[in-house]
């Protein structure tokens, strides 16, 4: 599977995601035990906006961090 992700053969791209990645880390590094419920689903959605924008560079890297549909990820995180 690895060979085929543009994430373990080119290193400009691996650079770029795992900015994002540490972008995404950070994201719910800021969310506490005091965050509210509407900070914890803005928390997810800018997740999902960051996913969007790995899967612009490395689509099948995406599929290997979000292994669940948009309509999967809108029920789990609008409860």
């Amino acid at each position: 599977m690895g060979s085929n992700l543009k994430y373990y053969n080119d290193s400009v791209i691996k650079e770029s995601i795992d900015r994002i990645l540490s972008e995404m880390a950070s994201v719910f590094a800021q969310c506490g035990q005091d965050s509210t419920l509407k900070e914890i689903k803005d928390a997810y959605k800018k997740e999902w906006a960051l996913m969007d924008e790995i899967a612009k560079i490395d689509p099948e890297f995406a599929k290997v961090i979000r292994p669940y549909n948009e309509q999967e990820w809108k029920r789990n995180t609008t409860k």
